[in-house]
């Protein structure tokens, strides 16, 4: 398995990935969104595949925590998806380990 960085052309991969993990296309929809929004930025978004095939995502969305005069960067994971058959295999931990990583290299 091999976990890259999502590219721009990858998205009809990415969204296939998503509409087949989840029951409806509601995943799909809201990573599309995600992707397209400019105030989910810093994105980090993963494909993980095996023999030339897609078969895991995991989105990472910026946002912004406030409180008590207090206002903190933060990210979001949302939403992780692995296609059915390549479940129950790590490929969801290493997405979301390798998820971390790229944002602790982003500081």
């Amino acid at each position: 398995m091999r976990v890259r960085a999502a590219l721009p052309h990858d998205r009809p991969a990415v969204l296939a990935v998503e509409t087949a993990a989840f029951p409806t296309a509601a995943e799909a929809e809201l990573v599309d969104a995600l992707l397209n929004d400019p105030t989910a930025v810093p994105v980090v978004s993963l494909l993980a595949e095996a023999d030339g095939r897609a078969i895991g995502h995991v989105l990472f969305t910026g946002a912004t925590v406030r409180g008590d005069g207090v206002i903190v960067p933060a990210s979001i994971l949302a939403p992780l998806a692995v296609v059915p058959e390549a479940q129950r295999r790590g490929v969801g931990q290493t997405l979301i380990r390798a998820g971390i990583e790229a944002l602790r290299a982003r500081d």
